[in-house]
């Protein structure tokens, strides 16, 4: 009989935290970009899949877990609802790791891995509270609330980050320390994670 209670038990508990898992699971919704711009050669990846590789075009849908590729010659601009957008420059690969919201709390999470090539991040108003942007490289991670601001990285595996408007937080991957990078600045780092600060006048 106290065999059979406890299994009753362990049954409710059980499925108590299912639902709890699947409410959680209805509050986050996949968010996705609108691609608002194309030219030149510029794929998509779905899942990251080459098997799955498909020739952008204006108004396609990318999406969590996507890998975004241009040519030479391509230039892409991804869209997302809430005023942001992500230009990549010729040669460049970005994969979505992430891009949700949580309806329960009203936030959004936007991750990102720029693997080569340049990105443009632009903001034309600042996250909501609690919201998360974050663009990552091998060397380097830059998060922001609203601003714009590109990411290159060159053949050798060193990184540049220039901020246009307002201030970016950065952490180097090797060592974890963090500072801003505000207006008119440019942070170049090495593959080792060292690096230099300098006006954006004296990287040109």
């Amino acid at each position: 009989m106290r065999l059979i209670v406890a299994l009753a038990f362990f049954v409710l508990l059980l499925l108590a935290a299912v639902a709890v898992m699947s409410t959680k699971t209805i509050q986050i919704a996949q968010r996705v970009s609108v691609v608002k711009f194309v030219s030149g050669e510029a794929y998509v990846e779905r899942f990251g899949l080459e098997s799955k590789r498909k020739p952008l075009k204006k108004g396609m849908l990318v999406k969590t877990f996507d890998v975004v590729r241009t040519g030479e010659n391509g230039r892409v601009i991804l869209r997302w609802v809430d005023d942001f957008q992500i230009e990549l420059k010729p040669k460049t690969v970005l994969r979505v790791l992430r891009s949700s919201f949580d309806k329960g709390k009203g936030t959004t999470t936007s991750l990102f891995f720029l693997r080569s090539g340049e990105a443009v991040a632009k903001f034309e108003r600042k996250l909501s509270p609690g919201s998360t942007f974050e663009l990552r490289t091998p060397v380097v991670m830059a998060a922001v609330r609203g601003t714009e601001f590109s990411t290159r990285i060159e053949r050798d595996g060193s990184v540049t980050v220039k901020v246009y408007s307002g201030v970016v937080a950065l952490k180097v991957s090797s060592t974890g320390k963090e500072f801003a990078l505000k207006v008119g600045e440019v942070a170049h780092f090495r593959p080792d994670g060292s690096y230099k600060i300098s006006g954006v006048s004296e990287a040109l």
